[in-house]
């Protein structure tokens, strides 16, 4: 695994004061490069633990927190202050995998990914980085930000922006002279992903890191971290050392996700590949040939058709939405907001070659990862991005923070993969999956990756007040709508298809009615009728529902009604003929209805009938 302590003495001066920039000589530190290669993979034992975390997006608190519940991670030696408690070591039978995007969101970007470049040199075959849309778009700075006139009086725009906002337009609202700096923040804020704010994040970071910082040290911040001429190219670094696709044993990690198109794709490859690790092999090739291409030619230059164009061109723009569905950095797995499942050719193209989990992060939904189960293959889709947990999070320490205090750590080991964290309650949620013997948990852990009638998918385990439940979710464009729910009243509410492989099924004396009057979901996007509001479901012998029952009673997804009690009373009358239609109603917008009757002398298929024939259900 190899100890490369000559990098990482150089690496390690960070916690003393350093110079904000470089000479603009050639590098004065060794280069990732000058290891061989640092991402061989080794051999996958049961013995290894394998743990992913993905998304930091800049948030240092949050590395810190993710470190002191990691079962392989741990730091060393004296506290260095601002730069850790330590320095961060990894035990020999860990495995870590970053998911990539380190940077953007917070006053941590310098730290995280020269702790995380360090550790990776370090460890090289017990630490991947995995590159993400955030880590890719830092390679436009120098060009960008050159000093020349033509980046300020004719400044490039993205083509892949649908309505880019110009340089101009942005100085005038923001009342800012023209000039280098001005444009960063027009970078910042209008095209590279980022929220606004991150200027003054990094300033704060740089202040925080070196006593002082001004608005040219954050300038230089960005240009000198990708220049390959600077004396501490950072983040090119990072970018050396990462990874556009891992395979480990039959796990395999992208950081957006795996779609038709981008499956087996390689760019400027007229072949598609179909097995999996030779795939994930020539994509890592072209990323190294880009990132070559940018270190030779970071700047300006005309292209073949004449166009404005720089070294590394095709792996900028394969991070972004203009690489269109070819890519497997920047795509969105999820439809309005909802996880789904893969399609058939993608969990053809990773059956084939034995991949029995694909992780990934990129698309933020709620509090903990989502997993997604494939019943045809067994294949386990998991999304572990938690960025925006909590819009409402503290910003004492990151100004930019979304997360609150949710944290999760995905680990690997074995057949199993355990998912464990806290959520912004500080509740601890948990489950253990088996992801090489299909419906091989038991429950209520065998929920989790199964989708509910109302399309929300069950993600994780908890305990309340002693007794296990499981959270689901369900995202509605940047809504995510949490609810904990009983085992019971989760396997009543199984889609068909996820009914296979476990014991589901729920016996009427079993059920807890306690547990019936609560299931309800916490949105109101029902898209049907109010069905309470009718006095066709009262007579004289029942209560008004109150407001609140009326809403508990509209947004539930299993109905259980007394024959004697709701139909026989009104055989044959107006009103009868109101509930039935409020019934065959609640049926048709997918509702779980279910008549029971105490009378002894039908038989079920006779009172079925009845049911039928007499009320027309």
């Amino acid at each position: 695994m190899g100890n490369h302590s000559s990098f990482c003495g150089h690496m390690g001066a960070e916690s003393s004061v350093e110079p904000l920039r470089g000479t603009g000589s050639s590098p004065s530190r060794p280069s990732v490069r000058d290891y061989g290669d640092i991402n061989k993979v080794p051999t996958i034992t049961d013995d290894n633990v394998i743990e992913f975390f993905t998304d930091v997006e800049g948030n240092w608190e949050y590395l810190i927190n993710f470190v002191s519940r990691s079962k392989i991670l741990h730091w060393t030696g004296d506290p260095r202050g601002v730069w850790g408690p330590g320095e961060l070591a990894i035990y020999p039978k860990g495995i870590l995998v970053f998911g990539g995007d380190a940077p953007d969101k917070g006053p941590g970007d310098i730290r995280i990914i020269k702790v995380l470049t360090r550790l990776k040199v370090q460890h090289p075959s017990q630490v991947f980085l995995i590159l993400g849309n955030r880590d890719l778009m830092k390679m436009r700075f120098l060009a960008e930000l050159a000093d020349v006139p033509e980046n300020l009086d004719d400044p490039w725009l993205p083509t892949w922006e649908k309505q880019p906002r110009p340089l101009s337009d942005y100085l005038v609202k923001e009342k800012l002279q023209k000039n280098r700096v001005s444009k960063l923040r027009w970078m910042l804020d209008c095209n590279t992903g980022c929220q606004d704010g991150t200027f003054d994040t990094r300033k704060d970071e740089l202040a925080h890191l070196y006593g002082t910082a001004t608005d040219e040290d954050v300038l230089f911040s960005y240009t000198d971290s990708v220049d390959p001429k600077s004396a501490d190219p950072w983040m090119l670094e990072y970018l050396r050392a990462g990874l556009v696709a891992l395979v480990l044993g039959d796990v395999l990690f992208v950081h957006g996700g795996l779609q038709d198109e981008s499956a087996g794709h390689v760019p400027g490859s007229s072949s598609t590949f179909t097995n999996v690790q030779a795939w994930a092999d020539a994509l890592n090739a072209w990323k190294e040939k880009e990132l070559r291409d940018f270190e030779e030619s970071p700047g300006w230059r005309s292209g073949a058709d004449g166009k404005k164009t720089r070294g590394g061109a095709g792996l900028i723009e394969y991070g972004t939405p203009g690489a269109g569905a070819r890519t497997v950095i920047y795509y969105n797995p999820f439809d309005n907001g909802n996880p789904v499942k893969r399609s058939v050719k993608v969990r053809e193209f990773l059956n084939s070659s034995g991949i029995k989990c694909l992780i990934s992060g990129h698309q933020p939904h709620g509090q903990t990862p989502t997993v997604v189960r494939h019943m045809d293959t067994g294949l386990l889709v998991i999304t572990a991005d938690t960025s925006r947990s909590d819009a409402k999070g503290s910003k004492v320490f990151n100004p930019l923070n979304n997360r609150g205090l949710a944290i999760s750590v995905v680990r690997f080991q074995g057949d199993l993969v355990l998912i464990e964290g806290t959520t912004n309650e500080g509740s601890k949620h948990g489950c253990k999956l088996n992801r090489r013997r299909m419906n091989g948990e038991e429950m209520p852990d065998a929920l989790v990756g199964r989708q509910l009638l109302n399309n929300a998918w069950v993600k994780t385990v908890v305990e309340e007040n002693g007794e296990k439940k499981v959270i689901v979710a369900l995202g509605v464009g940047w809504t995510v709508t949490v609810e904990v729910m009983s085992i019971q009243r989760a396997c009543m509410n199984l889609k068909d298809e996820y009914r296979q492989g476990g014991n589901f099924h729920v016996d009427m004396h079993d059920i807890d009615p306690r547990q019936l009057r609560r299931s309800f979901r916490t949105f109101d996007d029902s898209g049907y009728e109010a069905l309470a509001d009718s006095s066709s479901l009262r007579h004289a012998g029942y209560k008004q529902l109150d407001q609140e029952a009326v809403k508990v009673f509209d947004t539930a997804s299993t109905y259980v009604f007394s024959f004697n009690g709701v139909l026989m009373p009104f055989r044959d009358t107006e009103q009868g003929q109101q509930i039935a239609h409020n019934v065959n109603r609640m049926i048709r917008h997918d509702k779980r209805v279910v008549f029971i009757t105490n009378d002894s002398t039908m038989s079920r298929s006779t009172f079925f009938d009845k049911i039928v024939n007499d009320f027309h259900i």
